[in-house]
């Protein structure tokens, strides 16, 4: 009886890139396939996803303990103690410096995940390789510096706008100036942010799943996000909004550790809670975006495939 149970699932998943490529899921087909593969996917990297929740119960609980370092900063400068200072903003850089590794980390453990969860779904778990997910890592790496100095350039112009016009509201004691000298560099934020993750929906998935040139990812990405914006941004949103009520309390870290929680047990507790649930959220994102982006690539090659068989008829 069990074995029959078990075979049936194997089939069952066996089944799913056929299933992928022959419909268009809706929400509730995408989940319940999402928590089929959850299992199988922890399983097999018990100790990827173990050192991946450590490091993140040290990233939550390190935002309190920076914020306690930033008061004993502020303190010892406030008494000219140059040598607390000094010894405070060391342990501040090694905390920083560590975070950066866990960042390292997580971005690793993301390109595997998605290569691993696609790889399984097509039946190719025996083509996995480590040092393509590394390469792809170093890619990756280089490819955010460069977005985030076109992104720096690009918000010059409005950060200067607003200082421009914060100089003439603070001379003319202008609270409606001031509101628009801070207004303009935010909404200019907001804006470009938006219009890149609209124009970049797919980026991730094409080019952690598949081997192309960056422009050719792009371009991809454009193409196979037509008409299937939605099915990529409604659960990207639920699941980023279940993310962030675990993560609210660290965020908030100064009013909840510093006036509700002194145990710092306590504090512990909630990391520990907040990176086992943030963390397997993560993975059922990486799972959810994997299932969503070979159902609509199936989709869109289908109808390329039907395009060309009417144009040769």
């Amino acid at each position: 009886m069990i074995s029959d149970l078990g075979r049936r699932k194997i089939m069952d998943f066996k089944n799913l890139q056929k299933e992928l490529f022959e419909k268009k899921f809706k929400l509730d087909e995408y989940m319940g396939n999402t928590f089929d593969i959850f299992g199988s996917i922890v399983k097999e990297n018990k100790l990827w996803i173990a050192i991946l929740v450590i490091l993140n119960i040290w990233a939550l609980y390190s935002t309190t303990l920076q914020n306690t370092i930033n008061t004993n900063i502020r303190v010892a400068a406030s008494y000219g103690d140059v040598s607390n200072m000094a010894r405070y903003s060391g342990m501040q850089l090694s905390i920083s410096l560590f975070n950066t590794v866990i960042s390292v980390y997580s971005t690793l453990f993301s390109i595997m995940m998605y290569s691993k969860v696609v790889m399984k779904i097509e039946g190719r778990e025996n083509e996995y390789s480590f040092k393509e997910t590394f390469f792809k890592f170093l890619k990756i790496f280089g490819l955010t510096i460069v977005f985030l100095a076109v992104f720096s350039i690009v918000m010059f112009i409005p950060v200067l706008i607003g200082i421009f016009i914060g100089t003439i509201a603070e001379y003319n004691y202008s609270r409606a100036l001031m509101a628009v000298a801070i207004a303009v560099p935010v909404i200019t934020w907001i804006v470009i942010v938006i219009i890149a993750w609209i124009k970049l929906l797919y980026f991730r998935e094409t080019f952690y799943i598949r081997n192309m040139k960056i422009v050719q990812t792009y371009k991809y990405n454009l193409a196979i996000s037509k008409g299937n914006k939605l099915r990529k941004i409604l659960p990207n949103i639920v699941l980023s909004l279940i993310v962030l009520v675990f993560a609210l309390p660290f965020l908030l870290n100064m009013f909840l550790f510093t006036f509700l929680f002194t145990s710092v047990y306590i504090v512990i507790l909630i990391a520990v809670i907040s990176s086992v649930a943030t963390s397997a959220i993560g993975i059922v994102s990486i799972i959810l975006n994997s299932l969503i982006f070979l159902n609509v690539e199936y989709n869109y090659l289908k109808s390329i495939d039907e395009k060309k068989e009417e144009i040769q008829a």
